[in-house]
């Protein structure tokens, strides 16, 4: 099942604009806070793009839009499993990318 049942070129550059800075926000959370549950990184990924909705939703605004907050997840959870799978740290406070899928 796809969540936007629509051809890739088709998609809003609105809904790939929020998925990015969602995702940049769940990679940010992970490298500031590691030791955190992905559960509560991904929680904290999503406050800028509910943020953004509930501004949308007062008056005057474009309204409040669910596909918008699909994106967001997509993208926060997409960034905070991203730095898991991709980006270790190391002891020396830097990082390096590796791949770590588990079967």
């Amino acid at each position: 099942m796809c969540i936007f049942p629509a051809h890739a070129e088709q998609i809003e550059s609105d809904k790939v604009q929020h998925f990015m800075v969602s995702a940049a926000a769940g990679a940010i959370v992970v490298n500031v806070k590691p030791d955190w549950p992905s559960g509560q990184q991904f929680l904290v990924a999503m406050v800028p793009g509910l943020a953004k909705e509930l501004v949308n939703s007062r008056e005057g605004g474009s309204g409040f839009s669910t596909r918008d907050l699909l994106a967001d997840a997509a993208g926060a959870y997409a960034g905070v499993q991203g730095w898991r799978w991709f980006v270790a740290p190391r002891e020396d406070g830097g990082a390096e990318v590796q791949w770590k899928l588990k079967f």
